[in-house]
């Protein structure tokens, strides 16, 4: 019996189509960017938030005018300083907040040599200064204001001062002299004049003397800076001898 083998090819049947579009199976590169920026614009808004909640009490306490920010931790409004020095007569009315803001900076590089010194201030009118004395106690000194000669030399009594600044006359009639007159005699401390008047000569003995705010900083630091140089000469000199 004959057996007959029938082979049949198999019927071209294309595969299935797929329904999903080559898109929808891989990201958008704009919807990732978009993605990713808004994450970032979040990020930063919630730092920034968190940041305002952190530091909200020295946002407060921070001065509303510009004029009033100064580096090396002053703060104080220049404007107003300069208009109370110009209505004193101060520099013949001519101290410009810029003047002031300049000479604060100027003091401020050398902070150094105001941390922890001891001022002596003699004046009876001592609200004509409180600018001045406020600046000087941020930069770091430590400033005693009295307002006679006699409260000065009992001052001087009970402390070592580093510097001293006076006017020039009391109400009284007496002479600034008088309650500074060991110091200009020794040259110790350093006496620093600050009037009003500036065709006043320099009492013998003293360090400087000005009508302006800002040149008297400027005389303060030097004053300072030269008892600093001459306390440093004296203890090589000590550690010098101490070795020999």
């Amino acid at each position: 019996m004959e057996h007959r083998i029938v082979l049949v090819a198999p019927s071209a049947v294309p595969p299935p189509r797929s329904t999903s579009s080559p898109a929808s199976s891989r990201w958008d590169p704009a919807v990732v960017a978009g993605a990713f920026a808004l994450a970032r614009v979040g990020l930063i808004a919630l730092v920034v938030v968190i940041l305002a909640w952190k530091f909200a009490p020295e946002l407060r306490r921070l001065p509303a005018s510009v004029s009033q920010l100064s580096g090396f931790g002053v703060t104080v409004n220049f404007e107003r300083w300069a208009a109370t020095a110009n209505s004193a007569g101060r520099g013949g009315g001519t101290i410009t907040a810029s003047d002031l803001q300049s000479a604060v900076h100027l003091a401020g590089a050398d902070r150094a040599l105001f941390d922890g010194a001891r001022v002596l201030w003699i004046d009876d009118r001592p609200e004509g200064n409180r600018w001045e004395r406020r600046v000087m106690t941020q930069l770091g000194a430590r400033v005693d204001a009295v307002l006679s000669n006699a409260e000065a030399l009992d001052a001087q009594r009970r402390a070592d001062y580093d510097l001293i600044i006076s006017d020039r006359s009391r109400a009284d009639g007496s002479p600034a002299s008088e309650g500074v007159a060991a110091a200009l005699a020794g040259g110790k401390p350093p006496v620093i004049f600050y009037i009003g008047d500036a065709t006043l000569p320099l009492p013998n003995g003293g360090y400087g003397s000005t009508t302006r705010p800002d040149a008297l900083l400027t005389l303060v630091t030097g004053a300072l800076r030269t008892n600093s140089a001459e306390a440093t000469a004296s203890a090589e000199s000590r550690d010098s001898s101490a070795r020999q």
